[in-house]
């Protein structure tokens, strides 16, 4: 047959030469051809048009290799099978290639999974035509990691893949915890990527952010405004979701000064009352480092969720490094034989943000609850010259009845009444 194929390119080389030899030998009318190659047969004549390097001495539109894979595929499916493999050996032609379509067309899930399982390159015009294909679970749960990234590969090269396809892939990928590198998906698709994956884990029930995959939480962390946009979006998000998105983004990072600080507060009231765990801690720990940056009214807000929380966890030695170094960023420094003390370090950093912010005397008491802390507070400010007019201000609004304060903590601080 290969050589039948050369020998009419030789002859006749235009299309318009020797048409009814030509539909005789190759067309797709098994008819007309029976009496010229009763022995040969479809497969065997669609093999070597597949592989033949130039088919211009056909009209392809007659040669109908599209639907005529179909019809081979359902009539002979080993045989197909075979040819399919066989085309995916090599470097596939223009014919191949309408080979290929057909049977994408007609190619069962079943038959898909059957053919990934083996060491055969994943053609694109598959995904294309089939993206249930990759977009299943069962696909990332059986493929090698070699695959998946070859996978990855295809997908990111195809045009106009359908935002839905892209998600459903994305979802897949997280269920079946495949640690496929997805920062070329991040790159070529962009915020539908990122938006699929946060919306996937606000879905889970529990979530937990033990089930968000490292090599995710990484290219994540290079996002910071993506992340920023979707925590907002939407202010029914989970609190554990919230955490995530806090655990992601560095609190002196350009696009978390920018949110207004009213957005933080909802938040630290959500994480203050529903979450129990250490990433409590760490999230308290976030969002008073972006109260000790920001200088509004609203910040003393912020810091009066998380201030105690924070405080407790230091004192206990259960803060982490990171937070802690964030933290200790901007706040006082002390003297060198006094750097241990973190707790006193935050007393001051709380009292230098009042004094600086002109913050307002009743979020001072609404974030010092504790009395024994609030006691030390005083004594630090009573202990320094630039702070006692800090307390005179404070008592003189607590007697004039401008501010009202507990019990407890008006005979603490009128206990400095006559001291400043």
């Amino acid at each position: 047959m290969k050589t039948l194929l050369k020998n009419i390119k030789i002859c006749f080389p235009e299309k318009q030469q020797a048409t009814s030899l030509k539909k005789a030998t190759f067309g797709s009318d098994k008819s007309e051809r029976q009496w010229l190659l009763p022995f040969v047969t479809e497969g065997h004549i669609l093999k070597e048009l597949c592989k033949f390097d130039d088919l211009s001495m056909f009209d392809q539109s007659w040669l109908n290799v599209k639907e005529r894979a179909k019809l081979f595929w359902e009539n002979y499916p080993n045989e197909a099978r075979q040819l399919t493999f066989d085309l995916l050996s090599s470097t596939i032609t223009s014919i191949g290639i309408e080979y290929l379509m057909g049977v994408s067309e007609v190619i069962t899930l079943q038959d898909l999974f059957d053919f990934v399982r083996t060491d055969k390159p994943l053609p694109q015009i598959f995904i294309v035509f089939k993206p249930e294909l990759v977009t299943s679970r069962e696909f990332w749960q059986i493929t090698t990691k070699e695959k998946q990234v070859e996978t990855i590969k295809l997908i990111t090269s195809i045009n106009n893949l359908p935002d839905s396809t892209i998600k459903e892939i994305v979802r897949s990928i997280l269920q079946t915890g495949s640690e496929v590198d997805i920062e070329d998906l991040v790159t070529r698709f962009g915020n539908i990527v990122i938006y699929t994956a946060l919306d996937w884990f606000d879905e889970l029930d529990p979530p937990s952010l033990a089930k968000f995959p490292l090599n995710w939480k990484e290219i994540l962390k290079s996002e910071p405004e993506i992340l920023v946009n979707w925590m907002i979006s939407m202010p029914a998000k989970k609190t554990t979701s919230q955490a995530l998105i806090i655990d992601l983004l560095n609190p002196f990072a350009e696009e978390v000064i920018s949110i207004e600080t009213s957005v933080w507060l909802p938040i630290a009231q959500n994480v203050k009352i529903s979450m129990i765990d250490n990433q409590k801690i760490e999230t308290m720990a976030f969002l008073l480092t972006v109260g000790f940056i920001k200088s509004d009214n609203k910040a003393a807000d912020l810091i009066s969720y998380a201030f105690e929380i924070v405080y407790e966890a230091v004192k206990n030695d259960s803060l982490k490094y990171r937070s802690w170094y964030n933290l200790s960023t901007i706040l006082p420094n002390l003297q060198w034989w006094q750097e241990w003390d973190r707790c006193e370090r935050l007393r001051r950093g709380l009292v230098s943000a009042y004094i600086k912010n002109n913050w307002p005397s009743n979020s001072f008491f609404e974030t010092l609850q504790n009395n024994e802390t609030l006691w030390k507070v005083l004594e630090f400010c009573d202990g320094s010259k630039a702070t006692r007019g800090f307390i005179k201000e404070l008592i003189r609004e607590v007697t004039t009845k401008k501010i009202s304060i507990s019990q407890n903590q008006e005979e603490l601080l009128l206990r400095f009444k006559y001291r400043v």
